[in-house]
């Protein structure tokens, strides 16, 4: 389940794995309007009262939300488990790490201020526009720094320092004359720009792919966190530039502030664990994998449900042929007792909560990766699922969890588009059921 709210809108999404055709989509379950303060209270009562509604309140396996107080705190007073949103995390990183650095914090609110001006004056829209007709360029309008969307501060730079050419010419024009420094760029300011979106994007790119609604990616999670710590270490140990190591240094020690537990986060490592793509290769504490395994072997015995086949167990005629013999003589045989403690560790062995672990062994131990690009959960219907049936069961169970609440948040920009001004006097039920039907569609 996702769940997330934006102003009086709530939104609640679940995920849908269609097992004939292997397919994974997030759909909503209901978007509707909340009356009165958003207090934790309030925001539990109306997920409650939804989930009954649907009939769902008992098969949430984890919930996703973002890390606003009030919605932490509703949903850590119910039954399921819930994880704060990946991407909005690596957010908090960013924000961190670029609030370390006052002189970061002016060059980049120099930089909108200048985005601002020409998204606002016509005269200096156009004359970008003409530059970059001038100089053979497809005309892009600079972009704008908006706190509540990810990524937009390193997209405006990214955007800003593509346009450097035609920007400068810009600046250099009559009509700038006289003008505030602040449309004037120094060498060494243009270079820390461009130190910022290297450095940045990296966790750009692991945003971008953690936020996918029709593909698997809690089983992402470890493996991202261990691909961003090294690809930040190696900045620390291999950047030439004095602000991309500081930087990676604050975007490094916050990682492991946010992310320095996740291996020991039972929904995060038995998603790895049973993703296919992963398994145990990308754990970096031993210890967090250790306890990994001893978790998930319990969860595979309470999940046992799978019948045995009966031609695989040893018979009960068996144990009576033996008690016949042993009957016919005085004494016991000298095998009955070996023949008995054998029967007994066979049965064991066969036994559902010993073959799930039995299957465990064999899935780590003699199953090859399969390539970062495939689906896993294809990988579970088309092999796993013959090969390993009771592990299947659970892996379905927690690979379909999103790590992200990025469905909720597309949810929200298009609600925008239907709960427009021209549009204010739809009742509620309309708009919920208009709101639905766009993105379900």
């Amino acid at each position: 389940m996702v769940e997330s709210q934006y102003d009086c809108i709530f939104g609640y999404h679940l995920p849908f794995f269609y097992e004939e055709t292997s397919t994974l989509k997030c759909k909503i379950m209901d978007c509707s309007r909340i009356k009165g303060s958003h207090t934790a209270q309030n925001l539990r009562s109306k997920i409650l009262t939804t989930l009954v509604q649907y009939k769902v309140e008992k098969k949430i396996v984890c919930a996703i939300s973002d890390k606003a107080a009030n919605i932490q705190k509703a949903l850590g007073t119910l039954s399921f488990p819930h994880q704060p949103c990946y991407s909005h995390l690596l957010n908090l990183v960013v924000k961190k790490s670029l609030s370390a650095d006052i002189g970061l914090q002016d060059l980049i609110k120099k930089v909108s201020n200048v985005v601002t001006y020409t998204h606002h004056s016509t005269v200096a829209s156009d004359k970008l526009e003409d530059l970059h007709i001038k100089l053979g360029s497809t005309p892009k309008k600079l972009k704008a720094k908006v706190e509540t969307r990810w990524n937009s501060t390193f997209m405006m730079l990214e955007r800003f320092l593509e346009s450097k050419n035609v920007l400068t010419l810009l600046f250099a024009d009559s009509f700038f004359e006289g003008k505030s420094d602040s449309f004037k760029f120094s060498h060494s300011e243009w270079d820390s720009i461009q130190d910022m979106v290297h450095c940045l994007s990296h966790i750009y790119e692991a945003t971008q792919e953690m936020g996918g609604e029709k593909h698997t990616t809690i089983g992402k999670t470890i493996p991202m966190t261990t691909v961003l710590m090294k690809a930040y270490q190696e900045e620390v140990e291999e950047s030439k530039t004095t602000l991309t190591i500081e930087l990676a240094q604050e975007i490094l020690k916050y990682l492991h502030l946010r992310f320095g537990r996740v291996e020991f986060d039972s929904i995060y490592t038995f998603s790895t664990l049973l993703d296919p793509r992963y398994q145990n290769c990308m754990f970096r504490s031993t210890d967090g994998l250790d306890q990994a395994l001893t978790e998930l072997k319990e969860e595979l015995k309470k999940g046992s449900i799978v019948p045995v086949s009966g031609s695989d167990i040893p018979s009960a005629s068996y144990e009576g042929v033996l008690s016949s013999q042993a009957s016919k003589r005085s004494k016991k045989s000298l095998w009955t007792k070996m023949d008995r403690e054998v029967i007994t560790e066979m049965k064991d062995s066969y036994s559902s909560s010993n073959q799930a672990t039995n299957e465990l062994h064999l899935y780590l131990t003699e199953v090859p990766r399969i390539l970062r690009q495939s689906d896993p959960l294809n990988w579970w219907v088309k092999v796993g699922k013959e090969r390993f049936p009771h592990i299947y069961q659970v892996a379905i169970k927690y690979l379909v969890i999103p790590a992200t609440s990025v469905p909720s948040e597309r949810l929200f920009s298009s609600a925008g588009d239907i709960l427009r001004e021209k549009r204010s006097n739809l009742g509620d039920d309309i708009a919920t059921s208009l709101i639905c039907l766009h993105a379900n569609l």
